[in-house]
């Protein structure tokens, strides 16, 4: 069925629980310090490098929604002083 007219304007928020994979290279680094660093290549590509790491190292797999991001463009960029988070917060709602 099609969406009602009021479901076509509601905006959705996916808020993933913490996995040790959105923290992979702090992770992994805490788990094996003596383990050589990954090559590093670029900020995205390392941090992909190390999901696979932890994966290999915990025989786990990393939630979909985290490897599925690999390629794919980046759609947020803001950055924004400690002092502003809530304002920034809030700008960044109303333009939804």
């Amino acid at each position: 069925a099609a969406p009602s007219d009021a479901a076509s304007r509601e905006k959705t928020v996916v808020v993933a629980t913490a996995s040790p994979y959105k923290f992979a290279r702090d992770v992994y680094q805490s788990i094996f310090p003596d383990a050589p660093a990954a090559a590093q290549t670029s900020a995205a590509a390392d941090d992909f490098r190390y999901i696979a790491l932890l994966e290999r190292a915990s025989g786990t797999t990393a939630p979909p929604a985290l490897s599925g991001l690999r390629g794919r463009p980046g759609l947020h960029f803001a950055s924004t002083a400690k002092d502003r988070m809530k304002q920034t917060a809030l700008d960044l709602l109303l333009k939804l």
